[in-house]
């Protein structure tokens, strides 16, 4: 999963020696960020950075495993509660690494977000079935293809979702709307760095041998 991204995006348009220099300077960053911010959890993280095209945007992220979601809180508390850790350190980690990259950026992004992405989307599942506005039964389904997008194994699906399901099925919604339900569209199993047009560089750490990768697409 992703669990934390710093996004800047700056107007200039640059080189390739220069995307790479500040890929690799980005990188470093995110992978300090990684170890200093989630520095409690058992599971591996993985830093990695994309930088895109068109003006420039780069994002800084850091992944682990939805292992964490039930070892956040020691493996004693509820998924809701992992989910409510990881997104506390994903924002606290998204911060460090946006003041950290905005100074080797050759002008002041003109924008710039923090993100937890995982967290923010298995939370609003949450949420939605408290409210009423999503069944537990709809919203097991969508976690699952979240973490199926993210490329998560089946072992770890096997292991986490059963304690979503289940949280999910014990929630006592405070009203429920009924809703025409529509077909829902088959989700889309992406690879966790999806390409898009145009080029993009992904900078990330060979977890054989220890050396960065520099991959253009």
């Amino acid at each position: 999963m992703i669990v934390s991204e710093a996004y800047l995006r700056i107007a200039p348009n640059l080189d390739a020696s220069a995307k790479r220099s500040l890929g690799e300077s980005i990188f470093a960053v995110a992978e300090t960020g990684a170890r200093q911010f989630f520095a409690t959890y058992d599971n591996p993280r993985i830093a990695e950075v994309l930088v895109e095209d068109g003006s420039t945007k780069f994002r800084a992220r850091i992944r682990t495993s939805a292992i964490a979601l039930i070892t956040a809180v020691g493996g004693y508390g509820t998924v809701r509660a992992g989910i409510d850790y990881l997104q506390h350190d994903g924002r606290v980690a998204a911060n460090w690494m946006v003041e950290h990259i905005a100074p080797q950026l050759p002008v002041p992004p003109e924008v710039v977000r923090r993100r937890t992405p995982a967290e923010t989307r298995l939370r609003r599942l949450f949420d939605k079935v408290e409210s009423g506005e999503l069944s537990a039964e709809e919203a097991s389904r969508r976690a699952e293809d979240i973490l199926k997008e993210y490329q998560e194994t089946a072992d770890t699906l096997g292991i986490v979702m059963p304690r979503i399901v289940q949280e999910l099925n014990a929630i006592s919604p405070r009203r429920y709307v009924q809703r025409d339900r529509m077909p829902r569209p088959p989700a889309l199993v992406s690879p966790a760095t999806p390409l898009r047009a145009g080029k993009r560089l992904s900078i990330f750490r060979d977890p054989r041998t220890g050396r960065l990768v520099f991959s253009e697409s």
